[in-house]
């Protein structure tokens, strides 16, 4: 979604299947937004590239962006 945050709920409601992505670098702001939201945490998608490299032993939350 690119607009108001208060648009989220309705297209929540609308599409209730769709998977969510904050793209904002700063971590701090990221959080903040994420509370704002208040979504549970299965409503975010987690995006790897797929010539990311990662530890084997990395762990990647939900929402994560590689």
């Amino acid at each position: 979604m690119y607009g108001p945050i208060s648009m989220s709920e309705q297209l929540r409601e609308t599409m209730p299947h769709m998977k969510w992505l904050i793209a904002i670098g700063q971590n701090e702001i990221r959080q903040l937004m994420k509370e704002r939201l208040s979504f549970e945490d299965t409503a975010y998608a987690t995006l790897i590239h797929p010539e990311a490299v990662m530890s084997p032993s990395s762990v990647i939350g939900r929402g994560g962006l590689l």
